[in-house]
């Protein structure tokens, strides 16, 4: 089975659990990527735009609401059906497609924004994604990513002797795909889920943005609000380590 295959079996397999995990109070992306690319979705209402790996609708939804024309994008059969459930059940006329976002024909379709939330990191050439896409976006029009932070990617929790909470790095540079194994889908499921993620180091995701004629105006690197601060173990991980990185940008020409 290539890789490819393996990314969509295991979101179509766990597509229930994922789309009630995600967007959970006690999930890594609610408590610091989903709110901090909220905050980035300004001046929707009525603007065309593209989220690909969408998912569950998470973000196509949310849009939607506010006025937004979504087109949403995801390789996984199940999670497509569920994204077109909650949407007809809203009467939200959002045009979902099951498709692999490196394959699939947009023609020559121009959008205000573009978001792909938590999906290039199962791209393995990120630089041709991003040039191929920036092809659809009209001038001035924004781009937001928010993906693992690569120190998350490159290393392992560590505890020093007075119990403070630290990460190693290792392989920072590294290109080769690392099997992450979801524990939670496992602990919910009784299957074991291991998927490939490759690294992108911030270089090349901003070299990539500026290959394709996007102009970086927000780095963002989300952490949770003082209010979860003592809460739980993942909290202080979290608080201490980054999870997630959040680049958005404007196309400034052709």
């Amino acid at each position: 089975m290539n890789t490819k295959c393996k990314i969509k079996n295991a979101y179509d397999e766990s597509a229930l659990q994922y789309d009630s995990f995600v967007d959970c109070g006690n999930s890594h992306n609610s408590i610091a990527e989903s709110p901090a690319v909220y905050k980035l979705l300004t001046d929707i209402e009525n603007k065309n735009i593209l989220d690909l790996c969408c998912g569950s609708g998470r973000y196509s939804l949310w849009m939607a609401r506010r006025g937004a024309k979504i087109t949403g994008i995801d390789y996984s059969k199940k999670l497509i059906k569920i994204a077109r459930e909650k949407a007809d059940k809203e009467s939200l006329a959002i045009n979902f497609i099951e498709s692999d976002i490196e394959k699939v024909d947009l023609g020559k379709r121009k959008y205000d924004g573009i978001i792909i939330g938590m999906g290039i990191g199962y791209i393995r050439n990120v630089g041709k994604l991003l040039g191929e896409i920036a092809k659809h976006l009209k001038i001035n029009g924004w781009i937001i990513i928010s993906t693992n932070h690569p120190i998350r990617e490159s290393g392992e929790y560590i505890k020093d002797k007075e119990g403070n909470i630290g990460r190693t790095v290792f392989t920072y540079f590294s290109k080769k795909p690392r099997m992450v194994e979801w524990k939670h889908m496992q602990s919910i499921t009784g299957k074991k889920f291991e998927v490939p993620i490759y690294p992108h180091s911030i270089e090349e995701i901003v070299s990539a943005l500026f290959n394709s004629s996007i102009y970086i105006t927000n780095i963002f690197e989300p952490r949770p609000s003082k209010n979860n601060l003592c809460e739980s173990e993942l909290i202080k991980r979290m608080a201490c380590c980054q999870q997630f990185i959040i680049y958005r940008g404007i196309k400034v020409r052709m």
